[in-house]
């Protein structure tokens, strides 16, 4: 705090021939104020700055001499501060400079004489101290600031004279340091210690206003309630003004519902504190405004901010034992408290149901005692009436405070009351199959009161009638039960298992869930895992758990980690080794120090225990592993010990499925030079996978222990070799690959096992994470050779393409068209897992391949689809004697793509495709290539030639397929979607209100792709199944919601889209008229046809239809509409739609309407009998109904 002057100057020598008369530092200072002129006072502080000791010159001042000092220090002040009214703006700001450097030396020596008590009645000292206080506001050195500050709050603890005149800046001071982000306790602290002068200060009186505005921010103020001294000053705030007492619970109220948990705690001691230590007045006020007022909002306010309002009165509600609180609660409890327990609302009832069990047993010292039992007995009745309320929330919450309140005071209530409360919890609520929560509630609730130990007998009794519950539908009651059946083999007198078999709980293992079933596993676990018993009996119950229930067994390895130490778990994985060893031999193992000389109950042909013990070692091991790699001794001592097992059993029971299995899991944690002749071994298996006949568990157990022991490298060079060996053909073939491995040629058969086999397991190389990591860790090389093999795959497609279906036998090799689909589909599945991570440059290598794919896609497979669907045609014309005419209508398209069209068509194609394999060859690659697509687009390795490049595409394969488009129309709708969240993805160059418009553009052209053709469709193609519409709405409904979200928000939005839709609907009606004439009234949007129906759902799931509507009056007003038939299927609509929320919109459409129709009505014949009479009559109509219904 004291920055300078705090020792004395060094003196020299007597004897010193160079120093000449001493002056006295006591007489320097008083010489230097003698004149008042404060230059020689800070000339004088200056230079002696540090090295004398102003406490000893302070203290050794005279009365006279320190009365002296203080009226120059007092002149000084007045004369600088008055000084300042007479400058100009432009100086003040250096004279204020200069007064606080006079005044901070005067705050040092005012510091050190506050400590002379003897000193402190100098009235210019005092009035020094006024001055110094009117101006601590004003002051912009924070050490001076302090100074003053620590002199009068020091003045104040000291008591001196005057020290009122003290106290207003100086909280004030305080005040708004407490209320800086980085307020302290101590700060906290220094505001309790001035509490007292509070009252001092006249709230009522406007010049307190800027006070009681920081004493309201104080209130509100988080660090500062946070500190106990902070609450206790806060909580005397409230006995300052009676006015002011609602204006600080106001404020209060003002925070809880955002302010934390921990502060409304201390809300409640702060409430306590100002109701425990004030006046009857002033407790009277705090109860009816602030307390009842709590207690009113904990009851009536919605979840959850009930349970912030019930943490506040908490405080009061755990107090009870303190005097005056119980009789308090009661009264102000009492006019609302029963009364909303009875109310209609559910919640309001919760919330009371939640105050009385937490205020229980509600008692007032005072009364007398009929009037207590009456009062106790109204609880009894309450809770009674809750424990059967109507809803479940309040069953529950009753279940929950009966429980509690016979835990806490079980040896205070009758034991009629006990018995009878306890019946209706068990016999009724725990069977309440109305609610889960409830029954869960039961549980709990049990588990809580065995927690008292005069409660355990009761419960023992009851146990048979709800020990079925272990059976219940809910996994969470069972949880719950599971629960209880923990808390119960805690209590010495009630035996679980007596309780609950151990049959039941095994097929309750079985078959539950990953929350139950480590329930169950810690309930049994006592009962088969002890380490203090021999290994023989350690084995007979793990083979009785086995053979109980094999599936149980696992999931209960899979937890048992959860209640071992690494230690015990690892001497466990040994012995379940040494028990399958000695199996094999036996004998037990010679090698193990913690071997027993008992013998082992399973033997060599037991192989289903030895497969389950294996598999029980790998789970338990599995679930130990990320731990036991830390501890490196302990790790290696296991791996060790188990290769040589590994080795020692492989050859006995490689022959058994289940057991091979099992080893080659364990050999996944075991490192590759442990065991080097089996990693041979299990590379031969991988080499022979194309012949072996497996299963593919049995495949990837053995990929999986390949992979662990980083052998990918050499499996990548397998999958190479088999495929070069089935897709290239014999004269073509070289006696080795580009990595040097040899290459033996053989003559390929028509199923392609080798090629089949090298995808599936590539398929899951890059499925699996541990693979896929090693892979783009180390592998890239060698994945990049495999792409740029299969990139030729596309050749033999278009090959077999143009061959109809036939393959030369010639060149040694026959591709299925399974075969050709899957190494198609793998190829551009490898281009997105090489470069999905990358940027820049191989991103867009990846992007560019993929357009390439898509040319070729529209260059050579497209035209088999429109050969296919021609002779589609025209079979079924020549089938029924009609024509050949397309039904489709050729969409315009761009130069661009009209180009490639006349390209594609200029191809030489067989005149007959001679296979219907051909066409399914061509699907597949199709939808092969809408599938990559759409997952690029999703992991955002897209751009924007690659989006209209697809686009494009999808364009021709709905012109020229409309058959197969169909199929695909919800994968189309997918990859618009996904490529509509790509384009509206925030990034670098987004943010340009023409790349956003072309964006918007995009989608808008796909949506009305989409729909003009499903309408289409739909109008010529009645059985269209359902099953493809239901897959195509989610993905129209997001590609819709997307669109309009965007353009909505950046107001960029048009009208193609939902014009298009209109179209295509008002289309649709016109087409229902003409083929049937007049029809009933259409009153559901459902009962529209197809289309309409279908995307007005859509539409008005998505609150879009508003849109619909404006652009169909648009078009309305634009006579767009001018056939008969149009308008009578225009009113069908509008009846139909009118009974969703369109605004008035709908009554302008059908006032709009009247004008067109009264036109078209003048142009009909007279004669009443003509069709298009008859029309504009059922049009007129439909309009009638409609203005009737939409004047109700």
């Amino acid at each position: 705090m004291r920055e300078i002057m705090d020792r004395s100057e060094p003196s020299d020598p007597p004897d010193s021939p160079t120093r000449g008369p001493t002056t006295n530092p006591r007489d320097a200072l008083l010489q230097s104020v003698s004149n008042n002129t404060p230059q020689d006072f800070m000339n004088f502080m200056t230079k002696h700055a540090g090295k004398i000791n102003l406490k000893e010159i302070m203290s050794s001042l005279s009365k006279n001499q320190n009365e002296a000092l203080w009226t120059s220090l007092e002149n000084m002040c007045i004369t600088e501060i008055l000084g300042l009214d007479a400058m100009s703006e432009d100086e003040k700001v250096q004279g204020k400079t200069d007064v606080e450097k006079l005044l901070y030396p005067i705050s040092l020596l005012a510091l050190e004489t506050l400590d002379c008590l003897d000193n402190c009645n100098s009235e210019h000292f005092l009035n020094t101290a006024v001055l110094l206080h009117g101006i601590l506001q004003s002051l912009e050195r924070a050490a001076l600031q302090n100074n003053l500050v620590n002199l009068l709050e020091r003045w104040w603890l000291k008591d001196l004279p005057g020290k009122e005149e003290l106290y207003p800046e100086t909280i004030i001071y305080l005040l708004n340091k407490v209320l800086t982000p980085k307020t302290t306790k101590v700060d906290s602290k220094r505001l309790w210690k001035l509490r007292e002068g509070l009252p001092l200060i006249d709230l009522n009186n406007e010049s307190s206003n800027h006070l009681k505005r920081l004493l309201l921010k104080c209130i509100t103020h988080e660090p500062l309630v946070k500190h106990t001294e902070g609450a206790k000053f806060l909580g005397g705030l409230f006995h300052l003004n009676l006015q002011f007492v609602e204006s600080l619970h106001k404020a209060v109220k003002s925070i809880i519902q955002t302010c934390s948990e921990q502060t409304l705690l201390k809300y409640g001691e702060m409430y306590f504190h100002a109701w425990q230590f004030c006046n009857e007045i002033f407790q009277d006020k705090i109860e009816k405004h602030c307390i009842q007022d709590l207690m009113y909002y904990a009851i009536r306010v919605h979840r959850p901010y009930d349970k912030r309002f019930r943490m506040i009165l908490r405080h009061f509600h755990e107090s009870k034992m303190r005097r005056g609180v119980d009789a308090m609660l009661v009264q102000l409890y009492q006019p609302i408290l029963w009364r909303y327990l009875k109310v209609e609302s559910c919640t309001v009832r919760a919330n009371a149901a939640s105050i009385l069990f937490e205020v229980f047993p509600l008692q007032d010292p005072t009364t007398t005692k009929e009037e207590a039992d009456g009062l106790m007995q109204l609880q009894f009745d309450n809770i009674n009436n809750l424990l059967f309320d109507e809803a479940p929330l309040i069953r529950a919450k009753a279940v929950t405070g009966v429980c509690t309140i016979l835990t806490l005071y079980w040896k205070l209530i009758p034991v009629a009351v006990i018995s009878s409360l306890l019946k209706k919890v068990v016999n009724d609520l725990a069977n309440d199959i109305s609610s889960v929560d409830v029954r869960v509630a039961v549980f709990q609730g049990l588990k809580l009161v065995l927690s008292n130990p005069l409660s355990q007998p009761t419960i023992k009794k009851l146990f048979p009638v709800f020990k079925q519950h272990l059976f219940d539908n809910s996994e969470k009651v069972r949880f719950a039960f599971i629960g209880l059946l923990l808390a119960v083999q805690q209590c010495p007198i009630i035996k679980v298992f007596q309780q609950v078999s151990m049959d039941d709980l095994l097929l309750r293992l079985k078959e539950d869930g990953q929350q139950v079933s480590w329930a169950i596993s810690k309930l049994i676990f006592s009962s088969y895992i002890d380490h203090d018993i021999p290994d023989n009996e350690k084995a007979s119950r793990l083979v009785h758990l086995i053979e109980s229930s094999p599936v149980a067994c696992r999931k209960f390895f899979q937890n048992i980690h959860n209640w071992m130490s690494l230690e015990q778990s690892v001497k466990y994985v040994k012995f379940l080794q040494r028990t399958v060893r000695a199996s094999a031999i036996q004998e037990t193992a010679e090698d193990s120090e913690d071997s027993d000389d008992d013998s082992i109950l399973v033997t060599a042909n037991d192989t289903h225990i030895i497969a389950a013990f294996l598999e029980a070692a790998v789970l338990l091991w599995k679930s130990i592993e990320p731990t036991l790699r830390k501890k490196k001794e302990q790790c290696e001592s296991l791996q060790r010990i188990s290769s040589k097992f590994v080795g020692n059993i492989f050859g006995r029971f490689s022959a058994n499925k289940r057991i091979f299995e099992a080893l080659l899991m364990m050999c996944e944690y075991i490192p590759k030079s442990f065991l080097p002749d089996l990693s041979k071994r299990i590379m031969k298996k991988v080499e022979n996978l194309p012949k072996a006949k497996l299963d593919p568990d049995y495949r990837s157990s053995v990929l999986r222990a390949v992979v662990s022991w980083g052998q990918v490298g050499d499996v990548l060079e397998m999958i190479y070799v088999w495929l070069y060996r089935e897709m290239t053909p014999n004269d073509l073939q070289q006696s080795r690959t580009s990595k040097g491995r040899r290459v033996k040629q053989k003559k390929q058969d028509s199923h392609n096992s080798e090629a089949m086999t090298a995808l599936e397991v590539l398929d899951y190389l890059i499925v699996t994470k541990t693979s896929r990591d090693l892979i783009l860790a180390t592998q890239r090389e060698g994945i990049t050779e495999i792409v740029n093999f299969l990139s030729g795959i596309k050749q033999h497609i278009e090959k077999a393409l143009k061959s109809g279906g036939q393959q030369s036998e010639s060149t040694g090799m026959i591709l299925s068209d399974k075969l050709m689909c899957e190494a198609f589909s793998m190829y551009c599945r490898l281009q997105n897992f090489l470069y999905m991570y990358e940027t820049g440059k191989d991103k867009q290598a990846t992007i560019d391949a993929m357009i390439q794919t898509i040319l070729w896609a529209e260059r050579e497979v497209l035209p088999v689809l429109t050969m296919s669907e021609e002779k589609r045609v025209v079979d079924i014309a020549t089938a029924t004697g009609g024509s050949s005419t397309d039904i489709t209508e050729p969409a315009k398209k761009k130069s661009r793509g009209s180009r490639r069209q006349k390209k594609a068509r200029s191809t030489s194609w067989p005149t007959v495709i001679k296979s219907t394999n051909i066409a399914s060859l061509a699907e597949t690659t199709v939808e092969t290539i809408l599938t990559i697509v759409s997952d690029m687009a999703l992991i955002g390795l897209a751009d924007r030639d690659l989006a209209n490049q697809i686009k494009e595409f999808c364009d021709l394969l709905m012109t020229r397929s409309q058959g197969f488009a169909i199929r695909m129309l919800p994968k189309i709708g997918q990859l618009s979607e996904q490529m509509a969240d790509f384009l509206f993805v925030p990034r670098e160059g987004y943010k340009t209100l023409d790349e956003v418009k072309r964006s918007c553009d995009y989608v808008s052209t796909s949506i009305s792709r989409v729909v003009m053709f499903l309408a289409r469709v739909l109008q010529h193609d009645k059985t269209t199944s359902e099953k493809i519409l239901n897959a195509l709405r989610p993905h129209l409904n997001c590609l819709m919601k997307s669109y309009y979200d965007e353009t909505l928000e950046k107001e960029t939005a048009d009208n193609d889209a939902m014009s298009n839709i209109m179209t295509s609907v008002i289309t649709e009606m016109k087409f229902l008229i003409q083929q049937e004439g007049e029809i009933e009234v259409i009153n559901r949007v459902q009962d529209l046809p197809a289309f309409s129906a279908f995307i007005l759902k859509i539409l008005i799931k998505q609150k879009y239809h508003g849109l619909f509507m404006f652009e169909l009056l648009s078009c309305i007003k634009s006579n767009a509409i001018n056939s008969l038939h149009g308008m009578c299927g225009l009113l069908h609509l509008i009846h139909a739609i009118k009974s969703e929320k369109t605004g008035a919109v709908i009554k302008d459409i059908v006032k709009s309407i009247k004008l067109p129709l009264n036109e078209l009505e003048s142009g009909l014949d007279e004669d009443e009998d003509t069709p298009e009479r008859y029309l504009y009559k059922d049009a007129v109509q439909v309009l009638i109904i409609c203005e009737r219904d939409l004047d109700k």
